[in-house]
């Protein structure tokens, strides 16, 4: 993948990190809200993943 879309990548990941993270932790007053702060949770996940590769969470 190039620069460009690993950057983007890293930015939209980190707000549908933060999106999802709002989502679990008012989800108790929304009807299915825990599950799809999960489902965004792994989401932002995935998204690096496909974009950066899955040595991106390997430790050094």
């Amino acid at each position: 993948m190039s620069v460009i879309v690993k950057k983007v990548a890293q930015l939209l990941s980190a707000m549908i990190f933060v999106f999802g993270m709002y989502i679990v932790i008012h989800g108790h007053i929304m009807p299915g809200g825990g599950f799809t702060g999960g489902v965004l949770l792994a989401g932002s996940f995935i998204v690096l993943v496909l974009a950066q590769g899955l040595g991106y969470f390997e430790l050094k």
